[in-house]
C-alpha cells in the first residue's frame, strides 16, 4: 500500500510539473505572440502615408520665394542702377521715391525677385495665369516676373515717377513678340493671377518695347524687352498664350488626404517655356482639381505637376499626359519622389 500510494504521489509530482511546464510555455508564446503583434501594428503604423499641414506647405513655399530675392541698400536722394543676378538692369532715379506724399531721403532698401523658369514659378506658387475680360482666366507666355520692392525702415515706399526695368529677351523667348504689363494679384485662397495693366500714354507705363540694348557686364548688345514701371510690386511681362483648338476642363485625383490646403497642381504646355498654369479649385465633394475655367485645348501635351511637402523636403511627381475631352487624370503616390528645392525646381525647369 505503502509503494502505491508513492506511485501515485509520483505521477501527480509528473501531472503537476508537466502542468507548469505547459503554462511556462503558454505565457512564453503568448509573450512572444504580443511582441509579434505590437511590431506588427507599429509597422503598420510607420506604414500610413504622411499628410503635411497647410503651414508646413506654404512654409516650404515662402522658403522658396526668400531663395530668389536679391536686396540692396541706397540713399533715396541718389538712387540706384540695380543690375541683377540675371542681367535685369533696373534704375530707381534720385528723389523717385515718397511716403504720405512726401520726399523720402536717406537709406532705403531694395527686395528685388525675378523669377523666369516653371520650376521656380511651382516653388512659389507663381505660375502665369492671367485673367480675361469676362473674368476668366488663361495661360500668359512670360517674358519674366518680378517683384520689386522699396522700404525705409520696414514701411514700404510709393513711386513719384516711373523706373525704367530692361530684361535680356534671351532669358525666356527671344521670338515672342506684342508682349505686355501684367500686375500680380494674391486672393484669399493663395491664389495668384495676373491683370492685363493698359498703357498710359501720359506716363508711357504698360508698354513693352523690343530693341537691341548693352549687356551692363559684357557691354554687348542684345535683344531686350524695356518697359516704364508705375508701381511696387509684382510685375510680368507676357502676352496671352492663344491655340485654336477646342477647349476643355480637366480634372484631377489625387490620393487621401491631399487637398487644396496642402498640395498644388500644375500644368505645363510642352513648348511653351516660361509658362506655367494652375489647377487653381477643389472640389471637396468629388475630392478632385480642376482648371474650372476650361481653357486646356484638346489635344495638348503636357506636363501635370504635383507638389507637396513632407519631412520637410518637396514631394512631388511630373506626369507626361495628352489634354482629352471630359478626362480625369490621376497621381498617385507611387509616382512622387522626395527632394530639396533644387532638386524639385531642376525637374520641373527641364520641361521648359
Amino acid at each position: 500500500m505503502k509503494n502505491q500510494n508513492l506511485r501515485l504521489d509520483n505521477l501527480i509530482h509528473r501531472f503537476m510539473s508537466l502542468t507548469v511546464c505547459k503554462s511556462k510555455m503558454t505565457i512564453a508564446i503568448i509573450a512572444f505572440l504580443t511582441i509579434i503583434s505590437l511590431n506588427s501594428c507599429k509597422k503598420d503604423k510607420d506604414k500610413v502615408d504622411y499628410r503635411p499641414s497647410a503651414a508646413a506647405f506654404e512654409a516650404l513655399r515662402k522658403e522658396a520665394l526668400d531663395s530668389l530675392k536679391q536686396t540692396a541698400t541706397f540713399k533715396a536722394e541718389v538712387g540706384i542702377r540695380f543690375i541683377s543676378k540675371n542681367r535685369v538692369t533696373l534704375t530707381i532715379p534720385p528723389n523717385a521715391l515718397t511716403l504720405g506724399g512726401l520726399p523720402v531721403t536717406g537709406d532705403v532698401n531694395l527686395e528685388y525677385t525675378e523669377i523666369f523658369d516653371p520650376g521656380n514659378m511651382a516653388a512659389t506658387n507663381r505660375p502665369t495665369m492671367g485673367i480675361l475680360p469676362d473674368g476668366k482666366q488663361s495661360l500668359l507666355n512670360s517674358g519674366g516676373e518680378f517683384n520689386i520692392l522699396v522700404k525705409q525702415n520696414g514701411t514700404l515706399l510709393n513711386l513719384a515717377i516711373p523706373i525704367p526695368l530692361v530684361v535680356p529677351v534671351k532669358l525666356t523667348d527671344s521670338t515672342a513678340p506684342d508682349m505686355q504689363i501684367f500686375k500680380g494679384n494674391i486672393d484669399t485662397k493663395n491664389n495668384f493671377a495676373w491683370t492685363l495693366q493698359e498703357p498710359d500714354l501720359v506716363k508711357q507705363t504698360g508698354i513693352v518695347v523690343k530693341r537691341d540694348a548693352k549687356d551692363p557686364i559684357t557691354n554687348v548688345n542684345e535683344l531686350t524687352y524695356e518697359t516704364l514701371v508705375g508701381y511696387f510690386g509684382w510685375t510680368n511681362i507676357d502676352r496671352f498664350y492663344s491655340d485654336p483648338r477646342p477647349k476643355t476642363t480637366m480634372l484631377v485625383s489625387v490620393p487621401d488626404g491631399y487637398n487644396y490646403d496642402n498640395c498644388a497642381l500644375y500644368l505645363h504646355y510642352d513648348g511653351q517655356g516660361s509658362s506655367l498654369a494652375r489647377l487653381d479649385r477643389y472640389d471637396e465633394d468629388k475630392k478632385l482639381f480642376t482648371e474650372h475655367y476650361g481653357q486646356i485645348p484638346i489635344g495638348l501635351a503636357c506636363h501635370l505637376i504635383f507638389c507637396t511637402e513632407e519631412d520637410g523636403l518637396w514631394k512631388y511627381a511630373i506626369k507626361p499626359i495628352t489634354i482629352s475631352a471630359d478626362t480625369v487624370y490621376s497621381i498617385s503616390t507611387t509616382e512622387m519622389q522626395k527632394g530639396k528645392l533644387k532638386e524639385y525646381v531642376g525637374h520641373v525647369t527641364l520641361l521648359k
